[in-house]
Protein backbone atom coordinates (compact mmCIF):
# COMPACT_ATOMS: atom_id res chain seq x y z
CA UNK A 1 0.00 0.00 0.00
CA UNK A 2 2.97 2.39 1.08
CA UNK A 3 4.37 2.32 -2.64
CA UNK A 4 1.15 2.97 -4.66
CA UNK A 5 -0.08 5.59 -1.87
CA UNK A 6 3.06 7.45 -2.54
CA UNK A 7 3.18 6.86 -5.85
CA UNK A 8 -0.38 8.55 -5.93
CA UNK A 9 0.41 11.26 -3.57
CA UNK A 10 3.08 12.79 -5.31
CA UNK A 11 1.30 12.25 -8.82
CA UNK A 12 -1.70 14.48 -7.39
CA UNK A 13 0.62 17.08 -6.17
CA UNK A 14 2.64 17.61 -9.63
CA UNK A 15 -0.36 17.14 -11.94
CA UNK A 16 -1.91 20.22 -9.75
CA UNK A 17 0.90 22.02 -9.36
CA UNK A 18 0.95 21.83 -13.29
CA UNK A 19 -2.36 23.06 -14.05
CA UNK A 20 -1.74 25.94 -12.16
CA UNK A 21 1.86 26.73 -13.76
CA UNK A 22 -0.08 26.38 -17.24
CA UNK A 23 -2.93 28.47 -15.70
CA UNK A 24 -0.45 31.34 -14.64
CA UNK A 25 1.74 31.07 -18.01
CA UNK A 26 -1.53 31.33 -20.26
CA UNK A 27 -2.95 34.66 -18.82
CA UNK A 28 0.73 36.14 -18.05
CA UNK A 29 2.31 34.50 -21.01
CA UNK A 30 2.99 35.71 -24.64
CA UNK A 31 2.76 32.51 -26.32
CA UNK A 32 -0.81 30.94 -26.73
CA UNK A 33 -1.45 27.72 -24.85
CA UNK A 34 -4.60 25.52 -25.32
CA UNK A 35 -6.60 25.42 -22.54
CA UNK A 36 -7.23 21.06 -23.16
CA UNK A 37 -3.56 20.93 -21.35
CA UNK A 38 -5.01 22.69 -18.53
CA UNK A 39 -8.44 20.79 -18.01
CA UNK A 40 -5.68 17.66 -18.58
CA UNK A 41 -3.61 18.37 -15.90
CA UNK A 42 -6.81 19.40 -13.55
CA UNK A 43 -8.73 16.31 -14.36
CA UNK A 44 -5.39 13.72 -13.29
CA UNK A 45 -4.54 15.26 -10.37
CA UNK A 46 -8.41 15.09 -9.21
CA UNK A 47 -8.35 11.65 -9.98
CA UNK A 48 -4.72 10.86 -8.44
CA UNK A 49 -6.21 12.90 -5.74
CA UNK A 50 -8.92 10.27 -5.07
CA UNK A 51 -6.82 7.19 -5.53
CA UNK A 52 -4.62 9.02 -2.67
CA UNK A 53 -7.57 9.25 -0.79
CA UNK A 54 -8.36 5.69 -1.11
CA UNK A 55 -4.66 3.87 -0.41
CA UNK A 56 -4.75 6.48 2.71
CA UNK A 57 -8.16 4.99 3.77
CA UNK A 58 -6.77 1.17 3.27
CA UNK A 59 -3.70 1.32 4.46
CA UNK A 60 -5.28 3.50 7.73
CA UNK A 61 -8.13 0.80 7.65
CA UNK A 62 -5.48 -1.97 7.91
CA UNK A 63 -3.07 -0.72 10.41
CA UNK A 64 -6.05 -0.16 12.54
CA UNK A 65 -6.75 -4.00 12.28
CA UNK A 66 -3.76 -5.14 12.65
CA UNK A 67 -3.16 -3.15 16.00
CA UNK A 68 -6.43 -4.21 17.11
CA UNK A 69 -5.75 -7.77 16.81
CA UNK A 70 -2.65 -7.66 18.52
CA UNK A 71 -3.17 -9.51 21.87
CA UNK A 72 -2.46 -7.24 24.76
CA UNK A 73 -0.23 -8.36 28.19
CA UNK A 74 -2.49 -8.38 30.86
CA UNK A 75 -4.83 -10.65 29.24
CA UNK A 76 -2.12 -13.99 28.64
CA UNK A 77 -2.97 -16.06 30.92
CA UNK A 78 -0.13 -18.28 32.30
Amino acid sequence: FRNIYGFARNMALAFLVAAGLLAWSKWVGDKPLSISWITLSIGFGIGMLYRYLKFFRQYSYQVLITYAELSSPETKET
